[in-house]
Order: structure tokens, then sequence, then C-alpha cells
């Protein structure tokens, strides 16, 4: 407890500055976006004069269809950051507390000491749950003390370890006192578990969901977020790790206290009315035997079809399952206790900005910035996100001390590849029908 505590108050200082950080970046970001904004990414040919009421629904329909015009001063401090890549030292570093700060900032009477102690009984707790093994349930709650409550990541390879350290450093700067736990499957390295621990993340070891052979590697590890439901905790905030964390998330704990899953919905199916879960931030509660229900409708005996077949694959299932929907009659159904919907606030994808769900929303605004299909340390995917965007993150990743690299995201590749495919399938079918 001395250690974890002394370690809290290292960090606690350090988190002030990567806090006053990150509010001049999100103001700059604001400012950046009033100064330039944002217009379609892609339109269809001849639709470039269409009327205005016409116009707004097509920007909608086509968000995120082609990258922004590059902004050439985010070229160029990205360039330069991927030359000092390997050469940067780390200035923050979450060790193993996650965030120093909770809620009490800039040194607040109880601010560094009432950090110190919660942060270290809760790390204390989830600890002693965690030598239980998963899966299993959380322990009873216990007059005056804390519920088991968590953030988590999940990895299958090396390719979002990067991503990972701005999540957590992005935790630490909203100040969170909770705990930060990574899934990680044996896809990735040493090295990577060891960067995930500097961060803050403490590890769980867990297996690929679906059926090897049957099931694409891509979609295994999608649906492999289902261990989250293992955990021996009460409560679970999951945050993939291309999301940057920018106004505290632990209003969400008891925000959705009694529901047994939270999530904003997908802005694409959004606009036709149609609620899909989107998983890139989840808030549950675990259940060893929500786990098993799961696992044998993916994995087992009671599997109606390939991981690839789910329509948005894990983000589809889940909606399927907590909906009780047919696609699952001959697997026995879903449990049917419905979802939450949060507003897109907690889930504001910035390659789809321009899309409804995302109305009115801005750096200063929103609660997290989902780069999904637009990773600022990916070539291929930087510029599909507005120049805004990606300054903020790459300043933010800098301000961190996180050493820069980039990565071509083989897994993301593969998905895109897929999702073409499948949608060629599907229009063959629909021409057929």
């Amino acid at each position: 407890m001395a250690r974890a505590s002394e370690a809290a108050r290292v960090a606690y200082e350090a988190s002030n500055q990567l806090a006053d950080r990150l509010s001049e970046l999100l103001h700059e970001a604001e400012a950046s976006l009033r100064a330039r904004p944002l217009g379609p990414t892609w339109l269809p040919e001849g639709c470039e004069d269409a009327p205005p009421d016409i116009m707004a629904k097509l920007v909608a329909m086509t968000a995120g269809a082609g990258p922004h015009p590059p902004d050439p001063a985010v070229d160029v401090f990205w360039m330069a950051l991927c030359r000092e890549a390997g050469s940067m030292q780390g200035k923050v570093r979450a060790g193993t507390l996650g965030s120093p700060r909770s809620s009490s900032p800039s040194g607040e009477p109880g601010g560094v000491e009432a950090f110190a102690d919660e942060a270290g009984h809760r790390w204390e707790d989830l600890e002693a749950a965690l030598a239980a093994g998963v899966p299993s349930a959380a322990p009873p709650v216990a007059p005056e003390q804390p519920r088991i409550e968590v953030y988590a990541t999940h990895l299958t390879n090396d390719d979002y370890i990067l991503g990972a350290q701005v999540l957590a450093a992005s935790l630490l700067a909203t100040g969170t006192a909770r705990p930060l736990l990574a899934l990680v499957t044996d896809g990735v390295s040493t090295q990577g578990r060891a960067d995930l621990r500097d961060a803050g993340w403490a590890l769980v070891e867990v297996s690929l969901a679906g059926v090897a052979g049957e099931d694409t590697p891509q979609a295994q590890g999608f649906f492999s977020k289902i261990w989250l439901w293992a955990l021996p905790c009460h409560k679970v905030v999951y945050i993939d790790t291309d999301v940057l964390v920018v106004a505290s998330l632990d209003p969400l704990f008891e925000l959705c206290r009694g529901s047994q899953l939270a999530g904003a919905p997908d802005s694409q199916p959004h606009m036709d009315d149609e609620f899909v879960v989107q998983t890139g931030l989840l808030v549950l509660e675990p259940s060893p035997e929500r786990f098993s229900d799961l696992w044998e409708i993916i994995s087992g005996a009671r599997r109606p079809k390939k991981l690839d077949d789910w329509r948005q694959l894990e983000q589809g299932f889940l909606t399927a399952y907590f909906d009780n929907s047919e696609d699952l009659a001959s697997a026995g159904g879903g449990c049917g206790v419905g979802w939450q919907r949060l507003p897109g606030q907690y889930n504001f994808c910035a390659r789809y900005c321009l899309r409804p769900l995302y109305d009115g929303l801005a750096p200063l605004t929103t609660s997290m910035v989902h780069y999904a299909c637009a990773k600022p340390w990916d070539p291929m995917q930087r510029n599909f996100a507005p120049p805004a965007y990606t300054q903020l993150y790459l300043a933010f990743a800098k301000a961190a001390g996180i050493p820069w690299r980039t990565v071509d995201c083989a897994a993301d590749r593969a998905r895109e590849r897929e999702t073409a495919a499948k949608m060629r399938r599907f229009m063959e079918e629909r021409g057929e029908a």
C-alpha cells in the first residue's frame, strides 16, 4: 500500500501538467476547426451544386468516404514526430496506478493524499479479485468499501500498443483513480507487454474467441471482447485503443448503474433509425454466467454461424444478444435485457464527425475522440480524420512523452478488405432478388 501511495504522489503532479496541456490543445483544435470549417470528403459525381438541404443529407451519408484535405502544418508535425521516433524519453508514466488525480485537481484540499489512498485501495482490491483467475465473479461489496470498477482495453497484437499508451495517458490527464486493465492475447509481444505495464495497464491473458480455421483472425480478435464479462469486477468501462479521452469518463460508472450494457449507437445505422451498439466504448457489468452464455454462442455448441457472417461483426452480435433478436433464434436466443443508449459524446468518431449523431459535438463538447479507421499512427489512415483532430492526438502524445512510431495496421486493412467483399456480395444478392 505504501509503494502504491508513493507512486500516486509522484504521478499526481505530472498529471496536473498534462491536464493543463490537454486543455490548451482542445482550445487549439476548436480554433482550427473554426478557421477551417469541415466540408464533404466525397460527393457523387454531379452533386457538387446540390441545394443546401440535399447537400446536408449527402454530406452526412458520405461522411468518412474519403480523406480530408491535408493541413501542411499537421503533415510537418507528423513527419517531425516520425524523425524523433526512438529518441524521445518518457516524461509521464502512469506507473502501476493509472491516473493520479481523481476528483481533486490542482492541489485542492485532500488532492494527492485522498487520491493516493483511493487509488491504492482500488488497486489492492482488483489484484485480490484477479488472484482467483478469470472467469470469476466479483466479490461481495463490503460496507464502506468501493466497488471494483475498472477501465479496460483489449489488444491482440502490437499494432495498437502506441494507442494504448496514449489512452492511458489521457485517462491520467482526465483524472481517474480507477485501475486500468488490458486484455491481451498471445499475439502481443514481450516488449509490447512491457510497454503496456509501463503505461499503467495491468494485464490479463485471454484466448481468441471463435473457431480457428472457420473465422478470420480479425473477427476472432473483435469477438474476444466478450472476455470483459469474465472479469471479477462490478463495473467495467471498456475503451478501444484508438481513443483519446478528453473529459472525465468516471461519471459513467454511476450513470450506467444497473445497466447490463451501455454504449453509444453506431453513427451509420443511426441515420436510418436503427440502433446498433458501437463497441469503441462499452459500460458493462461482468458475470461468469453471462460470459459462459456468450462463449457458447460464438465458440461453442450453440454457435449459429461464423463470426465473419455477423453484420458489423461483434457490434451486430452484441446488439442481437442484448435485444434478443431473431438472428439468435437458432441459438436459443439472447438475454433480451436490452442496452442503455448513451449520447454521441461517449463515442465521437472523428472520421464520421459530420453524421447526425454527432451534431453539436466538437473538441470542447465531447468526452472522447475515437479514431476508428483513422488511426494517427497509421500512414494509410491518418488523413481520414479532420486535421485538427489528428493534430490534437499527435500533440497530446508528444506532451505525454510517448515515443512516436508509425504502424501499418494490417488487421484494419484486412477488415476493410473483408468489409468491401461483404458489400460486393450484398449488392450481388440484392441484384438477384
